[in-house]
């Protein structure tokens, strides 16, 4: 990878879910200061999945990623090909990068935790044509803080492929999904015989609890935003022809993942953790306190995202 820093302040680049040496990762202690260029490579062993990249400056990440930086990562690999799944990029295989923002006056974003304005693709009231056939869509949470009950408006089902770290054994079908800050799924949805129709894709979020976030009703401070606890549109879409070899079905087994075996470990540790919120000291009132054992770690809830 060449990366080119044209900003005029320093930042990194973290490659989101990788597996490579740490030395390559792009931490917040390898910095890459304005007009330098930084050349990090490995080689992939990742299992084909959505992976993203985005700066991880310390103190400065909210406000890179509220900016722009980030995106990502497709990677294949011959169990996936060998698989009948949408492929095409951009017909049938739809990369969504979920977010929020928050404008001010002048139409320029503004550095918060929650923003008031649902954003897909960086794009306000998006809306995509699609063919009367199966879909995938490679879903990237990449909101500052706030999670997304994914759902369709007509209630249909669909079926999650793919997690984090690649294929599921199997397709999992669902009704509702809530994908958290930094997570990625892949989904398809089967549009055959629906031409001339249109659904949403649509956040459930009234259906979350106050402990997470989007669940949350805040009515003042750097918390509050248009969007908490409701339901509002993520994508419109209107369903057309299909495609000339459509995918119109959805394969019942996608691989076989080999899972650690608890039986291999030799080594045993008992954490206990726990956490609470509104934890008032040195670092103010929205400050968190976590618990690890007899290990109690104070930590920002601003800063730290």
């Amino acid at each position: 990878m060449n990366v080119v820093n044209k900003l005029n302040e320093s930042t990194t680049i973290h490659w989101h879910g990788m597996h490579l040496p740490a030395v390559m990762d792009g931490g917040p202690h390898q910095i890459i200061p304005p007009n330098t260029v930084w050349q990090p490579y490995w080689k992939i062993k990742n299992n084909a999945a959505t992976y993203w990249y985005h700066p991880h400056l310390h103190e400065k990440t909210q406000e890179q990623i509220t900016k722009g930086i980030g995106g990502l990562l497709i990677v294949r690999d011959e169990i996936e090909s060998a698989l009948a799944l949408p492929r095409t990029y951009s017909v049938d295989d739809i990369p969504l990068v979920l977010t929020d923002r928050d404008f001010n006056s002048s139409n320029q974003f503004t550095v918060v935790p929650y923003g008031d304005s649902m954003l897909t693709n960086m794009t306000l009231r998006a809306q995509y044509s699609l063919p009367a056939q199966v879909v995938r869509f490679r879903i990237l949470n990449a909101a500052i803080e706030r999670s997304f009950n994914l759902g369709f408006s007509d209630g249909r089902n669909f079926a999650v492929i793919s997690s984090d770290g690649g294929l599921l054994n199997a397709p999992v079908t669902v009704t509702k999904y809530l994908l958290h800050a930094g997570e990625r799924i892949e989904i398809l949805v089967n549009l055959s015989g629906q031409k001339g129709t249109s659904i949403d894709l649509q956040a459930f979020n009234s259906l979350l609890g106050n402990n997470i976030p989007g669940g949350e009703q805040f009515t003042q401070g750097p918390f509050s935003n248009f969007l908490g606890h409701k339901d509002f549109n993520i994508l419109h879409i209107n369903i057309g022809n299909q495609t000339t070899n459509p995918i119109t079905t959805i394969p019942t087994k996608l691989t076989a993942n080999e899972l650690l075996k608890v039986a291999d470990v030799n080594i045993t540790r008992k954490l206990t953790l726990s956490d609470s919120a509104g934890v008032s000291g040195i670092l103010g009132p929205n400050a968190l306190s976590l618990t690890i054992n007899y290990l109690i770690l104070t930590i920002s809830s601003i800063k730290c995202r």
